[in-house]
Order: C-alpha cells, then sequence, then structure tokens
C-alpha cells in the first residue's frame, strides 16, 4: 500500500492510482496465506478508503505458482470478495497481469518488445475479437474491460559491468542500440 502522505499528494494534485499491496514471493498455495494478508490488507483498504485518488484495489500482482504448487484460487476469490464488500464503489482486480480468478478488470502485462508484433496481438479486438490472454489455460476473459497494466520496458543501465541484474528484452549493448529500440 502507498503511503499516506503519498496518497495526499495524489489527491491534491488530481493523480489517479491503484490500491494495491507489495505482495511478491508470497506462498498463496494454500489458505495459510490468507492468514498473513488478509489482515494487513484490509487494514490497508480501510485507512485509503477515503482518498479519491484510489480508482481501484489490486491485492495481488502476478501471482506465479510458488515452489512448484499451483495459487490456491480460492485465497483470490476470497480476498477479491471481501475486499468488494468492504468497497464496493471501486473495481477490484484479484491479480494483476495473471491467473484470474475473479476479477472486475482483465489485465494482462506484456513486455513484447517489438512494436509490431505487440500491435498485431491486440488488433482482434477492433473488430470484436478475443482479447489476448497470457494464461488460457489457467484463466478465462469473460467480457470485462480489459487493459495491459505493465507493458513496453527495457534493460538498460549504461554504468552496469556485466551480465548482473535484470530487465526486459534483450539488453541494448550502446547508446545507438538503446535509441533504435525505443525510437528516440
Amino acid at each position: 500500500m502507498f503511503e499516506p502522505r503519498f496518497l495526499y499528494w495524489a489527491d491534491r494534485l488530481g493523480y489517479l492510482v491503484w490500491g494495491e499491496h507489495a505482495n511478491w514471493g508470497l506462498d498463496i498455495t494454500t489458505a495459510k496465506g490468507l492468514e498473513r494478508f488478509l489482515p494487513e490488507w484490509l487494514e490497508g483498504v480501510e485507512r485509503d478508503f477515503n482518498h479519491p485518488s484510489i480508482v481501484g484495489w489490486c491485492p495481488f500482482n502476478e501471482t506465479w505458482d510458488y515452489n512448484g504448487a499451483r495459487q490456491n484460487d480460492e485465497v483470490l476469490r476470497i480476498v477479491y470478495e471481501t475486499t468488494k464488500r468492504l468497497d464496493p464503489t471501486r473495481p477490484v482486480i484479484d491479480t494483476s497481469g495473471n491467473f484470474h480468478v475473479s476479477t472486475d478488470i482483465f489485465d494482462v502485462h506484456d513486455y513484447d518488445q517489438n512494436p509490431e508484433t505487440f500491435k498485431a496481438r491486440y488488433e482482434p479486438m477492433k473488430t470484436g475479437g478475443e482479447p489476448y490472454n497470457t494464461f488460457p489455460n489457467r484463466q478465462k476473459y469473460e467480457g470485462q474491460p480489459y487493459f495491459v497494466s505493465e507493458y513496453g520496458g527495457i534493460w538498460w543501465n549504461p554504468g552496469q559491468v556485466g551480465d548482473e541484474g535484470w530487465g526486459y528484452g534483450d539488453r541494448p549493448k550502446s547508446e545507438e542500440e538503446f535509441c533504435a529500440a525505443t525510437k528516440v
């Protein structure tokens, strides 16, 4: 969750933000994940409820399976339903980026570095075709509003030595490659 000072300034300056939680690496393969997560999440929703800058809630980001075990879909469903009961006025994304179970908005993360293939993937939506689904064997699009909530990105740190670090796509090896990849 954002700190209250951030939300104060978002309210004052007219920024729109999602109420999100830091949950990277949380094991939600069993109901035990609820025991640790839900009280903290609900405390944040209650604390931040009156901030007009918050346009929606997103308790989880990329709920990857954990140590070879699949996420427990009931954990996501319970957190979604509890959040909706606490705040029925805002949309809730159960998990941003993947493995949707019960969600008001169907979002995906797509870091394709090629603008042409990125565009082609979403082109069918212009004519009423099915939207791109990153994990069709794990989630089903059911007509919700759809958006790509994380995209683009590039792995670029000109002072970095070696291959340590992290980023999206193929790492540019020069400023010229970086500019060509970002079309600057």
